[in-house]
């Protein structure tokens, strides 16, 4: 298995002691995506008996069309045999530090979702890219350089309650992109992923004229 893709698919699996039923977090953009698809693939080969998926989106709201698009992730799903619910962002939003507030919301929002759907594990779609950045961003806010600044973890015990795994921190997000033209599928780009008034997208672009 030469992709990258459903290779860390594959290796993240077989590192579970025991079968799994695993809730993936699934906005529509091509990382999640691309790790649903993968993880369905890989479990649809063969040798994961007693492991099951299920997915979740979670529509914060903060722009018109977005519950249409989470309808739509929810049909893709279907149309692979994933259970997907959809989790709102309901109430006041933040003035400020938005990106945080939806970030925490999301969590809380998946660790109900993974209780509904009776879910062992929640996954994120992470990516090497996002990692980069990650690490360049706290590198930046630190008031000594230290060599000993370090990224997101591959696993985290959320809330005392669920565990989140990010299976993908080792590939790139062109290799995800790849693997989605292979098969056909498309994806959507969330605007705010190019909007320079957030430090990450700052961080990306200034990571890219390197």
């Amino acid at each position: 298995m030469s992709d990258p893709v459903p290779t860390a698919a594959q290796a993240f699996l077989q590192r579970f002691f025991s079968p799994a039923r695993i809730l993936v977090a699934v906005s529509g953009g091509s990382d999640s995506k691309g790790l649903l698809l993968a993880l369905k693939q890989v479990l649809d080969g063969g040798g994961f008996e007693g492991f099951s998926l299920a997915a979740c989106t979670v529509d914060h709201g903060l722009r018109k069309g977005s519950f249409d698009e989470a309808q739509d992730v929810g049909a893709f799903c279907v149309g692979l045999g994933v259970p997907h619910v959809i989790k709102q962002w309901l109430g006041d939003k933040p003035a400020s530090g938005i990106q945080a507030a939806a970030r925490g919301a999301r969590y809380a929002l998946l660790r109900d979702a993974a209780a509904e759907l009776g879910a062992t594990c929640i996954v994120t779609a992470h990516t090497a890219d996002d990692q980069a950045e990650t690490i360049a961003m706290r590198k930046a806010r630190s008031a000594e350089q230290s060599a000993g600044l370090s990224g997101m973890a591959d696993a985290v015990l959320y809330d005392r309650q669920v565990w989140i795994l990010r299976p993908f921190l080792g590939v790139q997000r062109e290799a995800i992109r790849d693997f989605l033209r292979m098969q056909g599928e498309g994806w959507f780009d969330d605007p705010s992923n190019a909007n320079p008034a957030f430090e990450r997208v700052r961080m990306r672009q200034a990571l890219l004229k390197e």
